[in-house]
């Protein structure tokens, strides 16, 4: 039987998945986890350091990880996988990039996917070097996701809203109240006023934190989903 986990950020930092695959002696085939953003498989332009880990992941692993895109990602890589209908890209047998409004019926239950989020360090960055303008949830975003009622959110950062109720949760560095360092979570006030969900899984905040039954933020935790019956 299949089994579906979530964890959050890694930054190109693959050692706690393996780590806990490892302890958990798992059947790898039956194994699928979702990265809520961040990933960090594709960082620099030459794909050198993507490469190895796509080779080592095949080679000694061969579980399905499935990633949405955060604020830290090569967009310029990722938007060239991507020029196509398909809305889950298979960067390798066992790799792949879910893009934007996504929405799949799994046997955890309805499931819509939004990458996306704003950095508050872009100030001290280079643009298209560790800064893409593309990491931003835009309006098109929000207008191409169909009204409805679904299982799961999993997004990269979440509502504004919320992240106002637990500012001091979420924001653990001081970040300035100016529009720019916002805009995708506003996006995300905009979605929920055309969706519900029962739960929304989320990283980009870096802690392991459920805030209320609707909203959870994941970092290095991994959580398995339950599967319907």
């Amino acid at each position: 039987m299949n089994r579906y986990f979530v964890t959050g950020d890694k930054h190109g930092d693959f050692s706690s998945i393996y780590d806990f695959i490892d302890r958990m002696d798992f059947n790898y085939e039956e194994i699928n986890i979702l990265i809520l953003g961040d990933y960090g498989l594709f960082w620099r332009d030459d794909k050198r350091d993507a490469e190895f880990k796509i080779k080592f992941h095949e080679l000694n692993y061969k579980f399905h990880i499935y990633f949405i895109d955060g604020n830290h990602e090569n967009f310029n890589i990722l938007n060239s996988l991507s020029n196509n209908e398909n809305k889950i890209i298979d960067i390798s047998n066992h790799i792949h990039y879910i893009k934007r409004g996504t929405i799949l019926d799994l046997p955890i239950g309805k499931c819509l996917f939004l990458g996306g989020a704003d950095s508050v360090d872009k100030i001290f960055r280079k643009k298209d070097i560790d800064w893409w303008e593309n990491e931003r949830i835009t309006d098109k975003d929000i207008e191409n996701i169909p009204t409805g009622k679904y299982d799961y959110l999993f997004t990269h950062c979440t509502n504004y809203n919320t992240c106002k109720n637990f500012r001091h949760l979420l924001y653990t560095i001081e970040v300035k109240e100016n529009e720019e360092n916002h805009i995708s979570e506003k996006k995300l006030d905009e979605l929920n006023k055309k969706i519900t969900y029962n739960k929304n899984f989320f990283g980009h905040y870096h802690i392991n934190k459920e805030l209320d039954k609707n909203h959870y933020c994941l970092y290095n935790d991994i959580i398995e989903l339950e599967v319907k019956k």
